[in-house]
């Protein structure tokens, strides 16, 4: 049984025709952004993080802080995933189909929004993830389109 793979083994569908294994130059603008974002979503997240100044809702703030510090993790995901830290990759391998990225980096992006509109940050915010899910939008097609290429043949 030597010849056999289990499924989590197998590459992902299409891994080893990886344009940005193939194509760098052409990918590399993309990941520097990536990057950026992923940056930006660390400060915009530890913005919310460390804000004192409304300590009357303790609970609120208190789960807040929590998917604060849950951004912030996933901000560096992001980063891992973008520059291909392969032991990262093996060991989160999903984030190596384009699709299942997108639909994260779209996640990452919803979750970087900040509900509260009167804060000094809220712009910043923002536009951090609309980027973030303008990203996403990108890799979800990109996936489908190297998914369809991949198909044909």
């Amino acid at each position: 049984q030597k010849g056999t793979m289990s499924i989590f083994e197998r590459p992902l569908l299409g891994d080893e025709y990886s344009p940005k294994k193939n194509a760098p130059i052409l990918f590399m603008p993309i990941t520097l952004v990536a990057v950026g974002f992923a940056m930006c979503g660390i400060i915009g997240n530890s913005f919310v993080l460390f804000d004192d100044t409304d300590g009357s809702k303790a609970v609120t703030i208190f789960k807040l802080r929590i998917l604060r510090i849950f951004g912030i993790m996933f901000c560096l995901m992001m980063i891992a995933a973008e520059v291909e830290w392969k032991q990262f990759l093996d060991t989160c391998a999903i984030l190596r189909n384009w699709v299942a990225r997108g639909i994260f980096y779209f996640f990452l992006g919803a979750m970087t929004l900040d509900p509260d509109t009167t804060k000094w940050y809220y712009e910043f915010n923002l536009v951090v993830a609309f980027s973030i899910t303008g990203l996403a939008a990108l890799y979800f097609i990109m996936g489908f389109i190297r998914i369809s290429l991949i198909g044909k043949g």
